[in-house]
């Protein structure tokens, strides 16, 4: 948990590679949403004009938005078998009790 730069990426990446060192077996799935807010940015649609100014103005983008792009990778990805590391949410406390949800789910 912290601000943007101050390294939680890294240390996701230190995470995914010591568990493949010590449970090779196990796949990880890692929910990183950065990446995919930044893809979604470049797209056209209102909600990507809207959200590209949110994020040009520094503010924080709608839980909707957040839970949308991590919970489509968990529904699309997890197998349930496979280490699960969860990047760049929750951010707000109505993100954090969806994501309570998803995994008591």
């Amino acid at each position: 948990m912290g601000r943007s730069g101050c390294g939680k990426g890294t240390q996701v990446e230190l995470l995914e590679k010591d568990l493949a060192d010590n449970d090779p077996n196990t796949p990880v799935l890692s929910l990183e949403t950065g990446a995919r807010f930044r893809e979604f940015l470049k797209g056209d649609t209102l909600t990507n004009k809207l959200a590209r100014e949110i994020s040009e103005a520094g503010g924080l983008q709608p839980a909707f938005l957040a839970i949308n792009m991590w919970s489509l990778e968990l529904i699309n990805k997890f197998k349930g078998n496979e280490h699960l590391i969860v990047d760049g949410t929750p951010r707000k406390l109505r993100e954090a009790h969806v994501l309570e949800d998803a995994l008591e789910f």
